[in-house]
This record gives C-alpha cells, sequence and structure tokens, in this order.
C-alpha cells in the first residue's frame, strides 16, 4: 500500500512540476512581447515628440541618436526559468522511476513478492503503464530507431 501510494503521490507532484513550470513558462514569454510594445509606442511618441508627425523636413542633420535597446536580461531570465523547471521536472521523473523500480522488485522477490500478492497487491486499477516517464518525441524516435541524431538548433 505504501509503494503503491507513493507511486500514485509522486505522478501527481510531477504532474504539479510540470504544470507549474509550463504556465511560468506561458506567462514569462508575455513580457517580451509587452516590452516590445512598449518600447515600440516609447519610440514613437520620442520621435514624434522631437520631430513631429512628418518626421523632420530638414535637408541635413547632424544629429546623434540615442535609441532605446531591447534588455537581454529578460531573455536570460527567460532562459534560466527554462532550465530550472527542466531541471525540476527530471528530477521528480527520476523519484517516480525509482519508486516504480522500487515496486516492482519488492514483487519480484520470492517471500516479499509472495506476501504482497497474498495481501493482494498490486491492487488490480493499479497500471504500471500509467507511470511511465514524460518524453518528447526525438527521444521516443531516438529509442525505436536505436540512432539518435542529436538536437537541431537551426
Amino acid at each position: 500500500n505504501q509503494a503503491q501510494q507513493g507511486i500514485e503521490a509522486q505522478y501527481q507532484d510531477n504532474q504539479n512540476v510540470l504544470a507549474q513550470y509550463t504556465t511560468k513558462i506561458a506567462e514569462m514569454v508575455q513580457v517580451p512581447e509587452m516590452y516590445k510594445k512598449d518600447l515600440q509606442d516609447v519610440i514613437k511618441g520620442n520621435f514624434e515628440g522631437r520631430y513631429g508627425d512628418d518626421g523632420s523636413k530638414a535637408t541635413m542633420q547632424f544629429i546623434k541618436e540615442q535609441n532605446i535597446t531591447l534588455d537581454p536580461a529578460m531573455y536570460r531570465q527567460l532562459q534560466e526559468v527554462m532550465e530550472a523547471g527542466r531541471n525540476e521536472f527530471k528530477n521528480s521523473q527520476t523519484s517516480l522511476i525509482d519508486k516504480v523500480r522500487s515496486y516492482k522488485t519488492a514483487l519480484g522477490s520470492f517471500w516479499q513478492g509472495f506476501w504482497l500478492r497474498t495481501a493482494g497487491y498490486p491492487t488490480k486499477d493499479f497500471d504500471f503503464d500509467k507511470y511511465k516517464p514524460v518524453i518528447n518525441a526525438h527521444t521516443e524516435d531516438a529509442f525505436k530507431t536505436h540512432r539518435d541524431e542529436g538536437v537541431k538548433l537551426q
């Protein structure tokens, strides 16, 4: 019972970790887009305030513009949150894998397995396939074909 409950709790924790991580990223990626829009509004207002609605009509201008740039810190922070979230999810998945392994080991051992089966474990509604790790399509393909082509960045 303790093993099955631990596996189920870890599975739910994995769902929680992944949900929190993906929600956080979804919220964070909105910030650069908002920043970009706000920056465009500031630049437009800056130039219209300086040169008027139609821009400068001068034949020659000797002005050195100080243009505003996008802050790369937002993107670094987004990358850091993504990496931390992935690492936390990996750790949570590893814990689930270990709990399933431990339970299967107990079920497979002679005396412990005998007593567990006598007590009705694993229960009829317990499905080991439900607790497989979450993987991506690249990983699934690599294990089917026994070839890993690596990650293509571009």
